[in-house]
């Protein structure tokens, strides 16, 4: 069952999440979505999101703060609401699991998704049909003028990030990130310009953000040479997401700190630093805990994680139980899997961060010739492909990169050496195809064939690959399933852009060759949120709306209450000074005092903790705390103090925006903590949807047009939540480590009675993926 808006995203110009729930309960919600991508009828999809009750709410207040309007893109001219935008992308993977889940609707463009000075292909239709997939509604209408910020942006230069001293003096571990940087500065700098004119409210001065790319630090990785091999045809995915985010974060005006050794991070990340975030990678988590500087910034903590990080992975393996003190996961203890962010959209559990492809300014003007460029930059990644590759060289000329090369007898390949990003560009243009071995995985080499007009075709894995039958994914902590070199590529954008094949079928893949060959020559091509406009969108929403440090005072002394002593400020009445300097209010005698906490707006408490001032003779006091949900129901509890005169309500895990605290004697309350943490995206766009057995919470929103958005786990973990969608002979918290919850239980199964609603006590294993039979 979905609990959604019927129609169009178009149409009802608003965005709703949803819950799943049928053996589990899932959490979904509903964006615009927007890909640039072409599946089986060009469409695309990239996601934006549309969380605004009303067209004007602009306001940035608790957790009514999020997206207003909806978005698309098209080239330089790009439309994007006031604060709406790409989020994440989403993910339809049909991973068999029944569980609490997040989605957010995607929609497809109703024209060809392009980025100047790209033109609509000849090959296709002129507008994209609905796609055949499941998640992708309608793009709703571009505004026809740009928004005018009321103050202008002053926009910062690129040069003066790779050209300052603290890039410089950092010598070859940040040689190959300038040079990106240099060749890249022009359209980086435009992608700034345009993005201020639309969402300027991303834009700010000098916040400062800690960077600790680990992978170039010698003390984390002896023996990597991640920077020296970048020039010798080693990894570069992670190099270029770290030089696409640094440029990202200085163009939208944030002073960046970039440290490369563990002896520099010590100094700079000083208890008086104030960060707004922190961004390192799984080898810098290490430098922050030999260091000991983890417990400073964990909340603030943003993980860059190629492949994704998935939450049973993390905790079924031995070496991060929680009963095994030296894991990095017992200690790292992160407030939210949210803080992973990857280089593709692998899991919903995560953030999508991705990388930035540059459109080519200028564009060959000739006709391609028949000739294919092979991925990667060794020749061994042939291994296995020689027949695959033999039979598209016997219809094109072959071309490599290859950073050494033997000649062969069986097939000529013209090799060029690792080439540079103008040369690369060149050969890209100048040919038609680019040829997937089946590694790398996941790079952005595929995507920089699709930007300058180059096809790109890879082999089909039979079976997927994964931890269990591929030794690269052993020791990932993701169980997801590939079933290509680039999975993004093939369930996004389709012919005449992307092929899938099975590389063993030689007549299929000569098959794709003549269609190649045949068909006039692409234009280039870069779904939105490749592009660097679309990056800077995503990172400056991402640090603007994304919150993990949750225990947030939301309100702090009695200052704040009102109270039946007095219904405005300050509550009660002022008569004493505790220890700790905190002014003291009694309540008025009466039959019964109350005091009230307004906190403005919906918030979701975590946890609610009172002082109360005893005179020598009293030793305990007793009063009702409520708490007014935004769905209007309340939520109550009686408590007693303790000797000190100390209350607290541990987990209350409510959206809600008024507290009342009831006691049939006179109270002096000193103080008065309510902790909240803020839901992003705004909870009020929330869906519930149910789930079939043995059905992810993924699998289930996509079913209904939907993205599993797993903030919103904790507003499902309840008994409430499930009670409202199922008749539970009882409930029942679990430790066990399982990320199938919450669940309702069909059949008896783990010791758990059919027909229970079970909750987890272990917020780290809620998540978009997990499945189980019977849940």
């Amino acid at each position: 069952m979905a609990v959604g808006s019927p129609g169009s995203i178009a149409n009802s110009k608003k965005c709703r999440f949803s819950f799943i729930v049928l053996c589990f309960l899932a959490i979904c919600a509903s964006y615009f979505v927007y890909h640039g991508n072409y599946k089986s009828s060009q469409s695309s999809l990239m996601l934006y999101t549309d969380m605004s009750e009303t067209a004007d709410s602009q306001k940035d207040d608790g957790l009514r703060d999020n997206i207003d309007n909806a978005v698309t893109n098209k080239g330089d001219d790009v439309a994007v609401s006031d604060e709406g935008t790409i989020v994440e992308h989403v993910s339809t993977s049909s991973s068999p699991t029944a569980q609490a889940t997040t989605t957010r609707r995607t929609t497809k463009p109703t024209t060809k998704p392009a980025t100047k000075p790209m033109t609509k292909p000849t090959t296709k239709p002129t507008t994209p049909t609905q796609p055949t997939t499941p998640t992708r509604p309608t793009t709703p209408t571009r505004p026809t003028t740009p928004p005018q910020p009321t103050t202008p942006v002053v926009l910062k230069k690129l040069k003066d990030l790779y050209d300052s001293d603290m890039m410089i003096n950092q010598g070859i571990k940040m040689k190959w990130i300038r040079n990106r940087m240099k060749a890249m500065e022009s359209t980086w700098e435009k992608a700034a310009r345009n993005l201020s004119h639309y969402r300027p409210f991303l834009f700010v001065k000098d916040k400062p953000i800690l960077l600790f790319p680990g992978l170039v630090v010698d003390t984390l990785c002896t023996g990597c040479y991640f920077a020296e091999n970048a020039f010798k045809g080693g990894p570069l995915g992670e190099l270029v997401q770290w030089t696409d985010l640094m440029s990202s974060l200085h163009l939208l005006g944030y002073k960046i700190n970039v440290v490369t050794t563990e002896q520099k991070l010590q100094l700079t990340a000083n208890p008086g630093s104030n960060f707004v975030v922190v961004m390192t990678d799984y080898l810098g988590m290490r430098g922050f805990q030999n260091k000991g500087l983890f417990n400073r910034f964990k909340c603030k903590f943003r993980i860059l994680d190629t492949f994704g990080t998935e939450p049973m992975d993390v905790f079924t393996a031995p070496d991060y139980r929680p009963h095994n003190t030296d894991a990095y996961f017992t200690s790292w203890k992160f407030r939210s899997f949210k803080q992973f962010w990857n280089l593709y959209p692998h899991t919903n559990d995560n953030s999508f961060l991705g990388f930035a492809m540059e459109m080519p300014e200028q564009v060959h003007s000739g006709k391609k010739a028949n000739q294919a460029v092979i991925y990667g930059k060794q020749e061994g990644y042939m291994s296995g492909r020689e027949a695959y590759v033999k039979a598209i060289g016997e219809k094109l000329e072959l071309h490599s990169t290859f950073s050494t090369y033997s000649s062969r007898s069986d097939v000529h390949i013209v090799n060029h050496g690792i080439l540079g990003h103008e040369d690369l560009s060149n050969l890209l243009q100048s040919s038609k195809l680019f040829i997937g071995l089946g590694f790398p995985y996941e790079g952005p080499g595929p995507l920089e064939a699709l930007a300058n007009g180059c096809t790109y075709i890879q082999p089909k894995f039979v079976p997927p690959r994964n931890k269990d039958n591929e030794r690269f994914f052993g020791n990932k902590p993701t169980s997801r399933f590939v079933t290509s070199q680039s999975p993004y590529l093939e369930q996004y954008v389709d012919a005449p852009y992307v092929y899938t094949v099975d590389a063993n079928d030689l007549s299929a893949v000569k098959e794709v060759v003549d269609k190649v060959i045949s068909r006039g020559d692409l234009p280039p091509y870069i779904p939105y949120e490749f592009t660097q406009q679309g990056m800077m969108d995503r990172v400056g929403t991402y640090i603007k709306y994304q919150d993990f440090c949750r225990g947030k005072n939301l309100i702090h002394s009695a200052t704040a209450l009102s109270s039946s002593y007095r219904a405005n400020h300050p509550a009660g009445q002022a008569i004493d000074v505790d220890p700790k300097g905190e002014t003291c209010y009694q309540s008025e005698v009466s039959s019964q005092s109350w005091w009230e906490a307004d906190l403005g707006s919906d918030q979701f408490i975590t946890e609610l903790v009172i002082q109360l001032k005893l005179s020598e003779e009293e030793s305990v006091k007793s009063m009702t705390i409520s708490v007014r949900k935004s769905d209007g129901s309340t939520i109550s509890n009686k408590f007693t103090a303790d000797e000190s005169g100390k209350i607290s309500w541990m987990d209350i895990r409510a959206l809600a925006s008024f507290i009342k605290i009831e006691s049939p004697q006179q109270l002096v309350v000193c103080n008065v903590d309510i902790f909240g943490q803020r839901i992003w995206p705004k909870p009020s766009l929330l869906e519930i949807v149910q789930s079939d057995s043995d059905q992810s919470c993924s699998d289930a929103c996509s079913k209904h047009k939907l993205v599993c958005e797993s903030s919103y786990f904790p507003l499902v973990n309840t008994f409430q939540a499930l009670k409202s969608k199922f008749t539970c002979k009882e409930t029942q918290e679990t430790g066990k480590y399982m990320n199938v919850f919450p669940s309702y239980i069909q059949s008896e199964d783990n010791g758990f009675v059919a027909g229970s609603c079970v909750t987890t006590k272990i917020n780290e294993l809620l998540s978009c993926s997990g499945h189980h039979h019977g849940y």
